[in-house]
């Protein structure tokens, strides 16, 4: 193995994916963290892809909306935008009552739930607002 064959692995699951992504990043950032002799496929799924989530140059907006005057219904939700204000490119309602007094403490793992069900991944912390929460996500 070597820097060529991490090259060629994250190109083809790269191209396999949605998006765009900084491929000589990738490969930095793979081979710094487990050595260039690396086989990629050996890496754990989870930590692999949040290396290449790190790197997508198409980045998206997730916000949970967690009060009664940013969601439709009664229960908080999850929307996905390419640009704030912009059309959803995926929404759904989280399976947490706005009126529930410990919301905040279980929107974050139902929102990564949904999200990861619908193909995308976080590659930031959720950042706390007024009316909800926001993180960057990409197509996983």
């Amino acid at each position: 193995m070597g820097i060529r064959d991490i090259r060629d692995h994250v190109t083809a699951a790269t191209d396999a994916s949605d998006g765009t992504y900084d491929i000589d990043a990738i490969v930095t950032e793979i081979g710094e963290t487990y050595g260039y002799d690396i086989d990629p496929a050996t890496i754990d799924a989870a930590e692999y892809w949040a290396i290449v989530g790190k790197h997508a140059t198409d980045e998206y907006t997730a916000l949970i909306g967690t009060t009664a005057t940013t969601v439709a219904g009664d229960h908080c939700d999850v929307e996905v935008t390419k640009e704030v204000g912009g059309s959803p490119a995926f929404k759904a309602d989280l399976p947490v009552r706005v009126d529930d007094d410990d919301k905040l403490a279980k929107v974050e793992g139902a929102a990564d739930e949904a999200l990861e069900a619908a193909g995308w991944q976080r590659i930031t912390g959720w950042e706390y607002e007024d009316d909800g929460l926001r993180a960057t996500v990409t197509r996983a």
